[in-house]
């Protein structure tokens, strides 16, 4: 079965410009998982074994931001 974003998430991940987040699928000799790259911090970057928990992390992101915390 296939994880579903919220109605919210998915908003954010259609209308949103994700141009700071960008995901990429790292595949190496011994592990394979999506990493995503926090342009606005010089280039932070995080592991998600899973692409829905990596568009889920930068929905939590961008949800904090608009909210202003």
């Amino acid at each position: 079965m296939k994880k579903v974003h919220t109605a919210i998430d998915q908003l954010i991940l259609d209308t949103k410009d994700l141009s700071m987040f960008p995901i990429k699928r790292v595949v190496t000799e011994f592990e394979k998982y999506w990493e995503v790259s926090d342009l606005r911090k010089a280039v932070y970057t995080r592991r998600f074994y899973t692409k829905f928990g990596a568009e889920q992390a930068i929905c939590s992101v961008i949800k904090t931001a608009m909210a202003g915390k």
